[in-house]
């Protein structure tokens, strides 16, 4: 109520103002109060606009805080991405298969297959996807760059020494591949194995405390009935 009485006599003020004015100046100061009316309804307009432009912003940091209109996508964790990963090498490993000659050299990429999805799947239990990563990012796309180059001489209508010899080199490094996640595998399985042997010394050392230790976990003990 009180900004309202402001405003009216303001209003009033305002229109007593110019009554004074225009008599005053006569008819020839008509003109001028008219000119300088509009001016200020222009300046009072633009000054209007400039407040409501200013409110958008603050609307939108509102909108933007209450997740209204936005649509934020969870990356995926590192877990996931692994997965997504051993999918696609399996697949490109089957592919490389079914294109290979029987023999030894199909073998070996068939346990190479095999074994890098026990790595993945190792991983992924132990969630400890940083250890994989020269193993995803280099060894996996190299070896199946290699073994498509492989099926790729398969392929060719004639096999000239050259092309053999190139063949002879990728079985031999496939062999050294094999070697090398055959490595990479039982480090993750003894960080598993260290990883419960941890957990049984903690077990038996409560136990002890708690005067509950016998010989369950002896290795000793004779379990059979007598």
């Amino acid at each position: 109520m009180a900004n309202k009485s402001k405003k009216d006599d303001f209003g009033w003020g305002t229109l007593i103002f110019w009554a004074v004015f225009v008599g005053f100046l006569g008819k020839s100061g008509i003109l001028a109060a008219m000119i300088i009316s509009f001016l200020i309804s222009l300046a009072i307009k633009d000054e209007k606009d400039k407040k409501q432009i200013t409110k958008k912003p603050a609307a939108d940091k509102e909108t933007k805080a209450t997740g209204a209109r936005i649509n934020y996508k969870v990356p995926p964790s590192p877990e996931e991405t692994l997965s997504v990963q051993a999918k696609k090498y399996d697949r490109l490993f089957g592919q490389v298969i079914g294109k290979t000659e029987e023999g030894e050299m199909k073998q070996d990429i068939i346990y190479i297959r095999k074994i890098t999805s026990e790595i993945f799947a190792q991983a992924m239990e132990k969630e400890n996807a940083a250890s994989l990563s020269r193993f995803t990012s280099y060894y996996l796309p190299t070896t199946v760059k290699l073994l498509t180059t492989y099926t790729t001489l398969i392929e060719k209508p004639l096999r000239t020494a050259k092309i053999r010899g190139s063949m002879t080199e990728i079985e031999k490094v496939i062999k050294d591949i094999k070697a090398a996640f055959e490595k990479l595998y039982d480090e993750i399985i003894t960080d598993t194995a260290a990883d419960i042997s941890a957990e049984i010394s903690a077990l038996q050392t409560v136990m002890d405390l708690d005067g509950l230790s016998g010989e369950i976990f002896s290795p000793t003990a004779d379990t059979s009935e007598e």
